[in-house]
């Protein structure tokens, strides 16, 4: 506001001198006579070549000039004052300005009269021009002035501009250094609750590897276990019409069985741990988890010789879709995923808990013992449980399958 208020007032300034100068004679008013007098000195004045002022019976600047250098011409004392002596010497020589005509001319012409108002207005005429030539000038000194104005009005632009700038620069400088500043004790302030949050992240993290860690190991351990106990408990199941102490065999019978019942029960507890913990399973995690759960079905399906243990139906319908939206994962059409013990596994589940008709049982299990792609070892062995196992419940036993070949 500063800056243009003294744009403002400079303008003023300008415009105040450029008037004075152009429009403000010291004017000396005087009556009527006097007036007619000073424009007739200015017009003879201006004809000898004296004055190039305004006409107009003021005596300006200009005026007083002008009669101090005709003075001077007719040595008389060099002043400013315009008497009536000088106006009386002016006007006589007034008819040898005039041009000159002969008096045959003039009989021939004019009257005096007449010949008189023609140079009136010859003189009317020459105060026209003149008139148009100091507008002239005084439109060229304008046009000048307000270059000049212009000229004056640009610099102060320019010069308010920079302190504006200067101004918004300071501005920016002083909010960037608050911004900084109150960023600065911020983070200052942030720190110590951020170290305690990156902390606590780490721990947590640290915590989830660990017990990723240590459920992964659990589960792959138990899951080694409860394989090699099913291999075992299936060479019992197989052989035992053979052994000569059958109580004995019962007894054996039902301790690996439950054996591998509570390990099966505590790999399946480590696999459902490992499989709640956020961080990403690897492939080989969610394998084992697969397996831990077939592995349980298997053995809470198995029916005990001794009726000691009992398992709730809704914990085995549960791990059963559990299994059944496993197998829906693998593809049939690969050899070596081992798919086929899953099948076998909720084929042996339906059977036991009467989860499904016999027929359709049967018609599962013959499928699985006849594919050519399986292993004829282990066909054989399936066969062979199926055909000498007495099913958990009092359904129809098994019959119709066909003994692999």
């Amino acid at each position: 506001m500063q800056g243009f208020a003294k744009l403002d007032l400079t303008t003023l300034v300008a415009v105040i001198i450029t008037c004075a100068i152009l429009f403000a004679p010291a004017i000396i008013y005087a009556n009527d006579s006097e007036k007619e007098d000073i424009h007739f000195l200015q017009e003879v004045l201006y004809l000898k070549g004296m004055y190039n002022g305004y006409i107009d019976g003021v005596a300006g600047p200009k005026t007083i000039h002008a009669v101090q250098l005709y003075k001077e011409q007719i040595g008389l004392p060099v002043t400013d004052q315009i008497s009536d002596e000088l106006i009386d010497m002016l006007r006589k020589e007034v008819k040898p300005i005039l041009p000159y005509i002969s008096p045959e001319q003039q009989n021939g012409l004019d009257s005096e009269e007449e010949f008189a108002t023609k140079e009136e207005l010859n003189l009317l005429k020459k105060d026209l021009d003149f008139s148009k030539t100091l507008l002239r000038d005084s439109k060229d000194s304008f046009d000048e002035t307000r270059d000049n104005l212009e000229i004056a009005m640009g610099s102060h632009f320019i010069s308010n501009f920079r302190e504006l700038l200067t101004l918004l620069i300071s501005i920016t400088g002083i909010f960037l250094g608050i911004i900084v500043t109150v960023f600065m004790a911020w983070l200052k302030w942030y720190m110590p609750i951020f170290r305690e949050k990156i902390t606590t992240t780490v721990k947590q993290a640290h915590g989830e590897v660990i017990k990723h860690t240590e459920h992964s190991i659990t589960t792959g351990v138990l899951l080694e276990i409860s394989s090699h106990c099913i291999n075992l408990y299936k060479d019992i199941n197989l052989n035992k019409k053979e052994e000569s102490d059958s109580k004995r065999s019962c007894a054996l019978y039902d301790s690996y069985l439950q054996i591998a019942k509570n390990i099966s029960a505590a790999g399946y507890k480590a696999a459902k741990n490992l499989e709640k913990i956020n961080t990403e399973l690897t492939p080989k995690d969610k394998e084992m988890i697969n397996w831990s759960k077939n592995n349980r079905l298997f053995y809470i399906t198995t029916p005990f010789i001794k009726k000691t243990d009992v398992i709730k139906q809704t914990e085995i319908k549960e791990i059963y879709n559990e299994l059944n939206k496993v197998i829906k994962t693998y593809s049939k059409d690969v050899y070596d995923n081992s798919w086929w013990y899953m099948e076998e596994t909720l084929a042996w589940a339906e059977y036991n808990m009467g989860y499904k008709d016999i027929s359709e049982i049967t018609e599962k299990v013959n499928c699985l013992i006849h594919n050519p792609l399986l292993s004829l070892e282990w066909r054989r062995d399936t066969y062979e449980r199926y055909i000498n196992h007495e099913p958990k419940h009092p359904i129809t036993k098994i019959s119709g399958l066909l003994e692999p070949t």
